[in-house]
């Protein structure tokens, strides 16, 4: 009689999988498996029983079931084993014991065209991450703080500052082919690492990982000063790629919206796509200050 009601009912052992196992620690990439799929087996699930490293550390792939082949698109591997930095990122969302969050940088939108912040947001919480931020907004807050900086330091004209500290390769350069300019910097860190120390300022414990177009950001985050802040970094090719292995199209997925930056997300827009916009009044810094303090632990997931 109850294995009649079970059938009536069209019950699968993965739903209560579904509902005992939290989607955080372990990536339901799908919470409906087709008629056939292992109950319980999930993109992570499958993507590590299928790998192993050899003697020498390198990692090997050999697909375990035929069944994970809905979670696993097998033809993506090569490319996600040649990157460290992907099987680390892979590794700590495996674990599961501390949420991980995706803070991107403003050229998303070019990178990922025709896809808007919520659907990438989406693909990203289907892997298993906790939350994605966007690095714009700290690119806002820090641009008001060098604002206020050459405010407060010039006065006079010839006296300048020098405000492109997002880019590790343009302070490397100052650093060692120009170092009588190094005063000249503000006292600011990037715009990713400032996600990084706010994200875990909010969330104790949580992991970061850094999705930009830069190689430079990946010695940029291993920085001793500086180290704390983000715990991996992708390019946006690697992220596709794992988009790619996990079979996650963005564009299908529902947007998962949240409030963030504008301004600086012209940071990827090219000068003749720049149109001017009114300078605000110097007493509205600090109510812009306030608000951005106010609104931070809502947009971060």
């Amino acid at each position: 009689m109850k294995n009649y009601i079970l059938r009536k009912l069209k019950y699968d052992p993965h739903h209560l999988e579904c509902i005992l196992r939290p989607t955080l620690p372990g990536a339901a990439v799908v919470c409906a498996p087709e008629k056939g799929h292992c109950p319980g087996k999930n993109f992570l699930d499958c993507l590590f029983d299928s790998l192993k490293q050899d003697e020498t550390g390198k990692w090997l792939f050999a697909l375990k079931s035929t069944l994970c082949q809905e979670r696993i698109d097998v033809t993506k591997i090569p490319e996600l084993l040649q990157s460290k930095d992907l099987i680390a990122t892979l590794q700590t969302l495996k674990k599961g014991d501390r949420p991980v969050y995706a803070a991107i940088a403003p050229a998303f939108l070019s990178q990922f065209e025709g896809l808007d912040d919520g659907k990438i947001r989406a693909a990203f919480k289907r892997l298993g991450f906790a939350g994605m931020i966007e690095v714009s907004l700290f690119a806002d807050i820090l641009t008001l703080k060098e604002a206020l900086e050459f405010d407060a330091k010039i006065h006079h004209e010839g006296e300048y500052m020098l405000t492109s500290c997002c880019c590790p390769a343009w302070i490397s350069m100052i650093r060692h082919m120009h170092p009588h300019l190094l005063e000249k910097i503000p006292a600011s860190v990037s715009p990713m690492i400032a996600s990084g120390r706010v994200i875990k300022h909010l969330i104790p414990g949580a992991a970061v990982v850094f999705v930009g177009p830069c190689l430079a950001k990946k010695n940029e985050a291993k920085e001793p000063d500086i180290a704390d802040a983000i715990d991996h970094v992708l390019t946006f090719k690697e992220t596709k790629t794992l988009f790619d292995v996990a079979r996650i199209d963005p564009e299908t997925l529902e947007p998962d919206l949240r409030e963030h930056s504008s301004y600086q997300r012209r940071f990827r827009i090219g000068p003749r796509d720049l149109k001017p916009h009114p300078p605000r009044q110097r007493n509205q810094s600090q109510s812009y200050a306030s608000g951005w303090h106010s609104g931070l632990q809502g947009v971060i997931e």
